[in-house]
């Protein structure tokens, strides 16, 4: 029960970045798209359960938006062609998304993942 309460605090924030981000701001991104964007980010959980607890949570959170980064750029261009509203609205995102995850990580060691706590 703690994975999927985990699962959901990050797919629901995943989902209001993007949203807010590549279709408030800019909008380049459509709502059905960035559902899909957001179901494919939230794999990411299994890198925070894996990784996180090796690497120090500023490291794995900086990761966490690079990748971001990387994959709403590279999969937006699939989806909606190449534009600077697109580079923009992901490297935004990716820094959002680093901010959240280093919050979010010091919540999954203290409540939800103990047994993960960062060395």
């Amino acid at each position: 029960m703690n994975h999927i309460w985990a699962v959901l605090i990050k797919f629901a924030a995943l989902l209001a970045v993007l949203w807010i981000v590549l279709n408030g701001i800019w909008n380049v991104l459509t709502v059905g798209q960035i559902l899909i964007l957001s179901l494919v980010l939230t794999v990411s959980y299994a890198g925070d359960l894996y990784i996180m607890p090796k690497l120090k949570n500023t490291i794995a959170s900086a990761t966490d938006g690079a990748g971001v980064f990387l994959i709403v750029w590279l999969l937006g261009i699939w989806m909606a062609g190449n534009s600077t509203e697109l580079v923009l609205g992901s490297a935004i995102t990716g820094i959002a998304v680093g901010v959240f995850e280093y919050f979010y990580h010091i919540y999954l060691i203290k409540h939800r993942l103990p047994e993960a706590a960062v060395q």
